[in-house]
């Protein structure tokens, strides 16, 4: 499954839609393809490490292409990234986290729960069901056929009870 994050730099006392970089469908995770951002010491050097995700990860997706999640802020999204014009604040399904912290920090840090800081980002919704960007897995399951109706020889990509191909 993908893990989701949204990134943002936030312009004044509450987060806009204005604020909102982009997103990413996939490796969202602070050890991930954000781990320069989650240790970006001022603005710039998070805006270029947005840019490089940008220009390294196919399922960004930038402010300017909309909105791409079918839920309405980052409280549902995996991982958001706000630079607070200090330091990097990182939200994981809208809990405040350290990115780098060890799970009794996050289990901690969870209990104290969600927080609303989010802007409602609908009116800029452009959501992406499938493809890179929208960080979908679909998988299909299909019942087999009888034994008597496999093509002979089976392909190969199929595997037998037993486990042989």
């Amino acid at each position: 499954m993908g893990t989701r994050a949204d990134f943002y730099i936030k312009s004044g006392d509450a987060l806009t839609p204005n604020d909102w970089l982009g997103s990413i469908g996939y490796d969202g995770y602070p050890g991930g393809a954000p781990s320069g951002v989650a240790r970006a010491g001022s603005e710039e050097e998070f805006r270029a490490a947005v840019e490089e995700i940008a220009d390294t990860q196919r399922s960004y997706t930038d402010a300017s292409e909309g909105w791409p999640w079918p839920w309405e802020d980052s409280l549902t999204t995996d991982y958001a990234y706000v630079w607070d014009g200090t330091r990097v604040a990182c939200y994981c399904f809208g809990c405040a986290t350290d990115p780098f912290g060890d799970e009794a920090t996050y289990e901690r840090e969870r209990q104290v729960g969600r927080v609303d800081i989010f802007p409602d980002m609908r009116a800029l919704a452009n959501v992406h069901l499938g493809g890179v960007k929208s960080g979908l897995i679909v998988i299909s399951v299909r019942t087999p056929p009888p034994d008597d109706e496999w093509p002979d020889p089976a392909p190969s990509s199929i595997l037998t009870n037993g486990g042989d191909a």
